[in-house]
């Protein structure tokens, strides 16, 4: 009898560790989240959707940061522009960012996670 509690008892463990949904956010991963393409297509795909014209002074720089987390599924969320001063653009730039296609997400453990991605965007033709 007590080996029959004790399997059970081990059942239950085994079902409510194995339902564990891991939601947290990584900044230590195994592989980084990459856009399909690499930088170069992923800055194409931001400054060919958005219409806004950026006018930037010679003197300043013409690029922009963005900070977001990209899910275990790709898919864009949580966008951020990081900038001093007010970007004139950067409402359309996090619209055109949620819309932008899937990344293949970053992997720790062999396993896709939630990650913070940050890089800049050169808005030079």
């Amino acid at each position: 009898m007590k080996k029959i509690l004790t399997l059970i008892l081990f059942s239950f463990y085994a079902l409510s560790y194995g339902q564990e949904n891991d939601n947290r956010i990584y900044f230590e991963v195994d592989q980084i989240a990459t856009y399909q393409g690499g930088y170069q297509n992923f800055n194409k795909y931001i400054t060919d959707n958005i219409t806004c014209k950026i006018k930037i002074k010679k003197k300043e720089k013409n690029r922009i940061q963005l900070r977001f987390i990209v899910e275990k599924n790709g898919e864009v969320k949580h966008v951020e522009i990081l900038s001093e001063k007010p970007f004139v653009c950067s409402e359309e730039i996090g619209q055109a960012l949620k819309k932008c296609p899937y990344w293949k997400p970053a992997r720790k453990n062999n396993l896709p996670v939630r990650s913070i991605v940050q890089m800049d965007v050169n808005f030079d033709k």
